[in-house]
């Protein structure tokens, strides 16, 4: 992509970026980190935003939909790959409960469920899953809790998106709600909007062949 620059950002807490590992003070601290990043790509390498293309994937994903809701830039597009507006918890009465055990017990993690084979059908992207040290296989509670809270608010007013946007679902995701991202996309005021189904794919579509 000769005529491309990719900046990749890693979330505080995740993968080279400092801070206590998955986690943070709260989720609208992580989005106002997207401005940052954002604001430093057009004032260090000169991009402005108008020709920014922004792809995020799974929670990246609503945050980056949160950035953009939240702070109206006025970006080239975006592209949302299986957004998590809403993860599938497998525990009856899950968030409520979570939130008792936070207001009980303070901050704290849980583990995550998420195995390779429920992410991708290749087996060389599972062994670099299962093997990559720098994943961090815990969520905060408040993060979780966040996550869940900006992506019911993202969902009800999505019509305040009108940029270029491209969703990508997975037809076989054992970890978030292709419901909630439909009804996001239905929503989306753009004028120009793509929801794509991939049949049969997991979580990890970029990482399926």
């Amino acid at each position: 992509l000769k005529d491309f620059a990719v900046f990749a950002w890693d979330q505080r807490g995740h993968g080279r970026s400092p801070g206590t590992r998955g986690s943070a003070e709260n989720l609208s601290v992580v989005i106002k980190d997207a401005e940052a990043f954002a604001r430093h790509i057009t004032e260090v390498h000169g991009v402005p935003f108008e020709e920014m293309a922004v792809v995020a994937h799974s929670v990246g994903a609503v945050i980056a939909a949160a950035w953009v809701h939240d702070y109206a830039p006025r970006i080239r597009c975006l592209v949302l790959a299986v957004p998590a507006f809403r993860v599938k918890l497998y525990v009856p009465f899950a968030i409520p409960l979570l939130r008792l055990k936070q207001s009980l017990f303070g901050p704290g993690y849980v583990k995550s469920y998420v195995k390779s084979p429920m992410l991708t059908h290749d087996p060389e992207q599972a062994r670099a899953y299962e093997t990559d040290r720098r994943i961090f296989r815990q969520i905060a509670v408040n993060i979780l809790l966040d996550l869940h809270d900006t992506s019911t608010r993202l969902v009800k007013d999505a019509g305040a998106i009108d940029v270029p946007t491209l969703i990508l679902g997975a037809g076989k995701d054992w970890v978030v709600s292709l419901g909630a991202q439909t009804k996001f996309f239905e929503r989306l005021s753009s004028p120009r909007k793509r929801f794509q189904l991939l049949p049969g794919f997991h979580h990890a579509v970029f990482h399926e062949k």
